[in-house]
């Protein structure tokens, strides 16, 4: 007796069918397989970035995204995303490609539309004088920020990272007074990480010097 078999074609979806964009950001990083040492979470992770046209740094477990997203492997489908500097974090449960993008993109959109606060530089300015010990000494980032946090309890860590980056990409920064990074390699609560050359990766610093006043300097000069 013969028997037949009766050949068809699977069918499979297009390129921009809602079954096959379903099926695709739904990948689990067990379902993938790196080369060499290359994780699975690793793996979404750059691909994330790829579909979002995203600049990606780093290597496991640690990735930055776009300068001020960090992305940290913990484990096997464990992770979390946070914008730098924040105390607090997103866990990537589930590891997927969906749930990386979704998460990313709401700090993307924050980051976007997070405005700096008029007198931010004034602030600092006052802070770091009041702090320093000398008008050419290092002044401590964390003992700034708890300062400015003392008189506004709900500025948060990574706002004040962002507003002294943006403040640092303008040179000279702080009312036309030079600031000037340093790291000394101190307790991770008093580090932060902070972009201040536009595309340029993140560096990390925990204290700051700023120049004197010249304006004050030069009505010193003239006794005044």
């Amino acid at each position: 007796m013969d028997l037949y078999y009766e050949e068809t074609e699977e069918e499979i979806p297009f390129a921009d069918s809602p079954d096959l964009i379903h099926s695709l950001l739904n990948f689990e990083a067990a379902e993938l397989a790196g080369h060499g040492d290359e994780r699975p979470e690793d793996l979404l992770v750059k691909k994330a970035c790829e579909l979002r046209k995203w600049r990606c740094e780093g290597s496991h477990p640690r990735f930055l995204i776009n300068g001020w997203i960090e992305v940290v492997v913990t484990g096997r489908e464990q992770g979390f995303s946070r914008v730098l500097n924040s105390r607090t974090h997103t866990a990537l449960t589930p590891f997927t490609l969906s749930r990386l993008l979704s998460e990313l993109d709401k700090l993307h959109i924050w980051l976007q539309e997070y405005q700096t606060e008029p007198g931010f530089e004034d602030r600092m300015i006052q802070a770091y004088e009041l702090l320093a010990d000398s008008l050419t000494a290092e002044v401590s980032l964390h003992e700034i920020y708890r300062y400015l946090n003392s008189r506004q309890p709900n500025y948060r860590r990574e706002c004040f990272g962002l507003d002294l980056g943006r403040s640092l990409m303008r040179l000279p920064a702080f009312k036309g007074r030079r600031a000037y990074l340093s790291y000394s390699g101190g307790p991770s609560t008093g580090r932060y990480a902070l972009c201040v050359k536009r595309g340029k990766s993140a560096q990390l610093a925990d204290k700051i010097r700023i120049d004197p006043d010249p304006l004050a300097n030069q009505l010193s000069s003239l006794d005044i």
